[in-house]
């Protein structure tokens, strides 16, 4: 599986894109993504100062699953909040395929 990672306003160290990948693989395991793009973008607001959004796009059959994290302090931490979303979305997708395959072989 391929991860893009993409960055906005902000240079990654590479043990920091090592360990981006290392969870993205843990999360995608037992799913098989066709590919992963992950998009980390790093806004000054006026109010708030320094805000940090991760976005993480996995390509799987017929479906894109997203997951979203804004305002974190780390990044490390943000993968973490990205990989708890994302395995509960890719339980939820595989839940599904699931079932419409039992539906079609039970007609």
């Amino acid at each position: 599986m391929t991860i893009r990672i993409n960055t906005q306003n902000i240079t990654l160290a590479p043990d920091v894109q090592a360990y981006i990948e290392e969870k993205i693989n843990k999360v995608t395991h037992i799913l098989e993504p066709l590919g992963a793009y992950v998009r980390i973008t790093k806004n000054t607001h006026h109010r708030k100062g320094n805000v940090l959004s991760m976005e993480v796009e996995l390509h799987v059959p017929k479906k894109i699953i997203k997951a979203t994290v804004q305002n974190f302090s780390d990044i490390h931490a943000g993968v973490d909040l990205v990989r708890e979303k994302l395995r509960k979305q890719i339980s939820k997708y595989k839940a599904r395929t699931k079932s419409s395959g039992t539906k079609r072989l039970n007609q």
